[in-house]
């Protein structure tokens, strides 16, 4: 488990989002919406051309959190998330987190495609740790 403090940092856990990721998680979530696939499809709707799921970066979160935080986070985490921006195909979409509060553990996350271009915003909370003991740095 990440050593955990206010303002201890997690991640970076990063994924590109290319074709083979957004057609599996498409197979996996029975979710095959054109917009994913097709860039007249994604144009019709005004976006610049296909875009990711939005969950694959929500995903990503997830995978940061167990990371860090294992099984706790498993068993009793829960995430809040803003969706910001999509993803365009191709993207590399980066994860990261800030621990703002120890009881509860609440961390602000996002996920960002490059400095200061935001795709997602949230905030993961984590209730009944005990192994942390509520330092500062």
């Amino acid at each position: 488990m990440a050593e955990l403090y206010v303002g201890a940092t997690l991640g970076p856990c990063a994924l590109t989002v290319d074709e083979e990721v957004v057609a599996g998680y498409a197979d996996a979530a029975a979710d095959h919406n054109p917009i994913h696939f097709n860039d007249a499809a994604a144009h019709q709707l005004g976006l610049p051309g296909r875009i990711a799921h939005g969950m694959i970066s929500g995903a990503l979160l997830g995978r940061l959190l167990a990371a860090e935080l294992g099984a706790p986070w498993l068993q009793r985490g829960r995430l809040e998330l803003k969706f910001v921006r999509p993803v365009a195909l191709g993207a590399t979409v980066t994860a990261r987190g800030t621990v703002r509060s120890l009881r509860p553990l609440t961390i602000e996350v996002t996920v960002e495609t490059a400095p200061d271009a935001l795709v997602i915003v949230g905030t993961a909370v984590l209730t009944d740790l005990p192994q942390v003991t509520g330092g500062t740095r």
